[in-house]
Formats: C-alpha cells, sequence, structure tokens
C-alpha cells in the first residue's frame, strides 16, 4: 500500500490535520478547515496520480505539483497532469505561497 492508492493519502491527511492542531493549539474549531494541501512529487504514475484522484473526506482541496528533478524530464507529457509543473521543491514552495498570498 502507497501512492497513488486512496488510504496513503487519507492517512497523510489525518496526520497533518492533527500536527496542525497540535502546533497551533487553538480553542476547538477555531481553526476552520484545512483548505489545501500542496501534493509535491516527480513521479506522475505515483504523485501526482494520487493527489488528483484522492477525495478528501474534509473537503480539503489537494493540489498537485510536479517537480522535474527526479523521474519526471520536462521532454515527456506527463501521464497525469499535475495543476502545475515546477523545476524543483524550491519553485514548488514559491508557487505555493503565491497562490496563497503568502508573499511579502
Amino acid at each position: 500500500m502507497g501512492k497513488p492508492y486512496q488510504p496513503t493519502y487519507e492517512f497523510a491527511e489525518k496526520r497533518l490535520r492533527s500536527h496542525r492542531q497540535h502546533l497551533l493549539q487553538p480553542p476547538p474549531d477555531a481553526l476552520g478547515p484545512l483548505k489545501r494541501v500542496y501534493m509535491v512529487g516527480d513521479n506522475p504514475a505515483s504523485d501526482i496520480a494520487g493527489g488528483n484522484s484522492y477525495k478528501s473526506p474534509y473537503g480539503t482541496d489537494w493540489a498537485s505539483i510536479l517537480v522535474q528533478t527526479g523521474v519526471y524530464t520536462a521532454d515527456t507529457k506527463p501521464a497525469h497532469e499535475p495543476r502545475m509543473i515546477v523545476e524543483d521543491v524550491w519553485d514548488a514552495v514559491a508557487w505555493a505561497t503565491r497562490e496563497e498570498n503568502w508573499e511579502s
């Protein structure tokens, strides 16, 4: 069991929600829902396929970002289309922060 199967992403989302709650320690329900998770990966067949097909039971949007620093290279069309293709993880984080309007 692993990527791209639903239980893997369910586990990941539960851990993210729990960790977020622990770090921020707000009163119950003060944070509101986890709105978006950015799935960054270099393999369209596992990382991107899983991120694209995962249906969050909490309504969280999963945005897939394909990096060109591993399995995937820019000379081919990815088998599963990500929301964004970037050069590396640094660019993935930069894109995600712009998407969330976190730039200063």
